[in-house]
């Protein structure tokens, strides 16, 4: 298949409203930032006969205790969707965001599991693309020190 049909292809499914998943940018920690984001296309007019799209640290992330800004983005469209001050214990973190297509809009979650007790730390926030056409999207969530 050449590229222009692999393009066109991809193309017509984001068209349709398709949620599809291309990259997963694994989360990382020892620099004061760690990253838990997916690239894909989106819809510029969602519903919610759409799938979930998510993503989640393989092995989960160690992190070390501090306070974090906890940090829902949208960086293809230049958002900051939520921001939020944690007090995070130090431990192994399972780290999952998923991206939820509604009428019109996309509701972004983002959860923290510490594995050694029970319970999780949860935000979201809801998102409306810009209306000009299906677009590649990177989103997710970040978690930087409290300086």
């Amino acid at each position: 298949m050449t590229k222009s049909k692999v393009l066109a292809a991809i193309g017509a499914l984001a068209a349709a409203g398709a949620l599809i998943g291309v990259t997963a940018a694994p989360a990382t920690a020892g620099d004061g930032a760690a990253y838990n984001t997916k690239g894909q296309y989106l819809s510029f007019s969602p519903d919610s006969s759409m799938s979930t799209s998510c993503v989640t640290r393989p092995g989960g992330i160690y992190i070390a205790e501090n306070n974090y800004y906890w940090t829902l983005t949208d960086s293809t469209y230049d958002n900051i969707l939520s921001v939020r001050e944690i007090h995070l214990a130090a431990g192994w973190y399972d780290w999952t965001d998923c991206l939820k297509p509604g009428s019109g809009s996309y509701t972004e979650t983002s959860s923290l599991h510490l594995r050694s007790l029970t319970g999780s730390a949860y935000q979201s926030s809801t998102f409306y693309p810009c209306g000009c056409g299906t677009k590649w999207v990177v989103w997710g969530s970040n978690l930087r020190e409290v300086r």
